[in-house]
């Protein structure tokens, strides 16, 4: 047998050099693929947030609306007046005159404006509350007022929109309807000539007088929410969200 003659080509691996710069290479990419992640995250992130805020404002607003559009509703005014279903109260309940039928201060969290009113339900039940129930018994006058309130969610301190029901003496039931609520302004669409045939001004609560409140056609509800992105990265100085909604009163129409 003959023996080939001809030397074998040497084996050879990747040198450390060339190894260091794949490794380096490798940490290149994946940094920018975990810098998309951590975007694409943020982003996802955010989202949730601004549609969780979204979620508040509207559920405020509906809640608020269905209510405030029922005050001064009584079944039978044909056989009874303003002031016999709806007699004057006072404490625990918000005052009122008798034939008032809303009422407003500054009492709530951080001297925010509160908002009161009264209607009665019917029997069909088509009549409801910011609980988005009816109320019973018929023919009763009914107060709902809303409020901002200091309370911890989560752990977290923040302030929410509250809701309380109250019927005759007594109050009957409190919730918060909505959280990271931080502010809220009523405006009144009054007739401030005293005739109550139309809206000729639109008065900050504190300066409502009390033949003010009974020619008031309309509300002017502001609030003012957490800004969910404020104290993210670029998001420092984000503003709060404010939403303003007009909500008439279907009794004055």
């Amino acid at each position: 047998m003959r023996r080939s003659t001809q030397p074998r080509a040497c084996q050879r691996g990747y040198s450390l050099v060339e190894v260091s710069v794949a490794v380096v290479i490798a940490i290149f990419l994946l940094g920018g693929l975990f810098s998309i992640l951590q975007t694409t995250r943020n982003t996802s992130t955010n989202q949730a947030l601004l549609a969780q805020l979204q979620d508040n404002e509207r559920i405020a607003m509906t809640l608020m609306q269905e209510t405030m559009q029922s005050t001064g509703y009584y079944p039978n005014p044909l056989n009874v007046g303003l002031n016999v279903a709806f007699p004057a109260q006072a404490s625990p309940l918000t005052a009122m005159a008798a034939g008032q039928i809303l009422a407003g201060d500054q009492t709530g969290a951080g001297g925010s404006d509160t908002i009161a009113v009264r209607f009665q339900t019917e029997s069909t039940g088509s009549v409801l509350g910011c609980f988005g129930t009816s109320d019973t018994p018929i023919n009763t006058s009914h107060e709902y007022r809303f409020f901002l309130q200091a309370s911890v969610v989560n752990g977290v301190n923040t302030t929410s929109l509250v809701c309380t029901r109250a019927k005759g003496t007594a109050t009957e039931k409190t919730m918060a309807l909505v959280d990271n609520v931080t502010g809220m302004t009523v405006a009144y669409g009054v007739d401030t000539t005293g005739t109550a045939t139309s809206i000729n001004s639109y008065v900050n609560t504190v300066d409502m007088t009390a033949n003010d409140f009974l020619n008031v056609f309309s509300v002017s509800i502001t609030l003012t929410f957490a800004n969910p992105l404020a104290g993210q990265p670029g998001q420092s100085t984000a503003p709060p969200i404010v939403f303003t909604r007009v909500i008439n009163l279907m009794s004055r129409g």
